[in-house]
């Protein structure tokens, strides 16, 4: 994950996906972009984090038509979009010794799986993590 600044304690950096998918028919989804800012250090805690990032996502045209079909053929119905799911996260994680953290946060998803047929969604969340 390549940092592209740091100005003022905040961190810009780009991540990527884990690996580059088979086939470009394959995938649910075709492109997406996210950006995210950390702040580290804040109210005089040098192991706490604040971060906030946002993103969309853009479905495969061809894949929501792949389930289209399917869904004519088997006469089921089957929200699929093939337009962009917008997301934006907040957290604050917070360490109170060097092997834990928790990590409550918030996001709101706008248009999930790429369609407006979807409700929009809000979701808090808490992740932990133990290094031993």
């Amino acid at each position: 994950m390549p940092t592209l600044a740091i100005i003022d304690g905040i961190k810009i950096a780009m991540y990527y996906a884990a690996h580059e998918p088979a086939h470009f028919h394959e995938l649910v989804a075709d492109h997406q972009i996210a950006l995210g800012l950390q702040y580290k250090g804040p109210f005089g805690l040098a192991r706490d984090v604040i971060g906030v990032a946002i993103g969309a996502t853009h479905n495969n045209g061809r894949y929501a038509d792949y389930v289209r079909q399917q869904d004519q053929r088997l006469g089921t119905s089957t929200k699929v979009g093939d337009g962009y799911e917008y997301v934006a996260e907040a957290y604050y994680s917070w360490s109170p010794i060097p092997s834990i953290y928790l990590r409550p946060n918030l996001q709101y998803i706008r248009h999930p799986g790429g369609t407006s047929a979807n409700h929009d969604a809000f979701i808090v969340g808490l992740k932990t993590g133990i290094t031993f």
